[in-house]
């Protein structure tokens, strides 16, 4: 057996990853952000990675952040060939049937380059701050769980009727489809015994994302 490796380079939306360290890191900037995502795709690196926050979990709040998707999509339109991925989105942030479509035109943007990769989030204090509704932890397991249904609905089915505990489509299209095919692969995000057993439960997810450190 050949097991194949590869290499993805989280990108400085926080102008950096060092806390406390006598390193002065870069001003933080789209400008930087796609400086490094050029120079990732020019090293051959097979991914690149962007956070997806509303405040700076890293170094406090009133520390600049750049917002995840507008920052992958402009990264998007400035390489030809890395993957593009957020590690990880927050099902919190966006409706499932918005997210579907915007993940849709990523892909296309990219063409094909999207990696979906989607978590429950757990930074609580941004939900607060921008009036975004927080539950406990297994009912954001549970809308993740609901949102990655809908979302494969969405790729692969001509129309889609849901009814959840969380979310409900009447009648819901998507066109143009994703460009990968048959979709592009669902990760999920979560290191929990209740992310492990959506994982292992959701047939739609295809890769599990285990943060360490």
């Amino acid at each position: 057996m050949v097991c194949e490796m590869k290499f993805g380079v989280w990108l400085p939306v926080y102008g950096g990853w060092l806390i406390g360290a006598p390193i002065e890191e870069p001003e933080i900037s789209y400008a930087y952000v796609e400086k490094c995502a050029r120079k990732a795709e020019e090293l051959t690196f097979d991914s690149v990675w962007i956070a997806d926050h509303l405040l700076n979990p890293r170094k406090g709040e009133q520390v600049a952040a750049l917002e995840a998707w507008g920052t992958l999509t402009a990264v998007a339109t400035h390489t030809t060939r890395v993957k593009l991925g957020h590690a990880v989105l927050c099902q919190g942030f966006r409706y499932p049937a918005v997210l579907a479509k915007m993940a849709a035109t990523l892909d296309e943007i990219s063409n094909g380059r999207f990696i979906f990769a989607l978590g429950a989030g757990w930074f609580k204090r941004e939900f607060e701050a921008y009036g975004i509704p927080w539950g406990d932890h297994d009912e954001l397991i549970e809308r993740a769980g609901e949102q990655i249904k809908i979302v494969n609905a969405l790729w692969t089915r001509e129309s889609v009727n849901f009814s959840g505990r969380y979310y409900r489509l009447v009648n819901a299209n998507l066109v143009p489809k994703p460009i990968q095919k048959p979709r592009p692969l669902i990760w999920y995000g979560g290191n929990s015994e209740k992310s492990r057993q959506l994982v292992a439960d959701n047939s739609d997810i295809d890769v599990w994302f285990i943060s360490r450190g």
